[in-house]
């Protein structure tokens, strides 16, 4: 009885591992799709209102979904150290906080809009959200079919442990 249970939990702690790995790929689609539709919103807010940016990040951390929304509000609770700190900055410690998902590369990405908003006029900030969008949709298509192959290896992979470990150790 004891044999079983033990087979059954090593076998069971592989596919964990495999299906964490394989949750991991699919949760950096899903914080890439969460800043794309967060990156409309902002584009729009700039395209058709142009707020201050206290009332923009008040807009969008209540709008985007996590971890956007998260980083959003991250950045208007730093803006109170602007004088101190570059606006670049307080996003930046933003976007540390919560990173999701997300592959160093897409934060570098991320990062690069930090010191663009509120700095330059509406067209260049509307031009760098555009060419950020690119990137991340770029990079969303490659997360998607790293998901679908990956994915399923890393699930296949830690079952396969498992068995592999309880055929070894009985």
């Amino acid at each position: 009885m004891a044999k079983l249970m033990g087979a059954a939990l090593l076998i069971g702690c592989g596919a964990w591992w495999g299906l964490k790995v394989s949750g991991g790929l699919l949760g950096r689609v899903r914080d890439l799709e969460a800043w794309l539709a967060a990156l409309r919103l902002l584009e729009g807010e700039l395209a058709f209102s142009l707020p201050s940016m206290p009332d923009l990040l008040e807009r969008l951390s209540r709008n985007a979904l996590p971890p956007a929304g998260g980083v959003f509000a991250n950045t208007l609770r730093g803006l109170d150290r602007l004088g101190e700190l570059p606006f670049e900055a307080i996003w930046t410690a933003a976007l540390k906080a919560s990173p999701g998902c997300l592959s160093p590369h897409d934060l570098e990405n991320l990062k690069r809009l930090g010191g663009v908003l509120g700095r330059y006029g509406w067209e260049e900030q509307l031009s760098a959200l555009r060419a950020l969008r690119r990137d991340l949709e770029e990079s969303r298509s490659a997360a998607r079919s790293e998901s679908g192959s990956k994915g399923r290896t890393y699930t296949a992979l830690g079952f396969a442990l498992g068995a592999f470990l309880t055929i070894l150790l009985l």
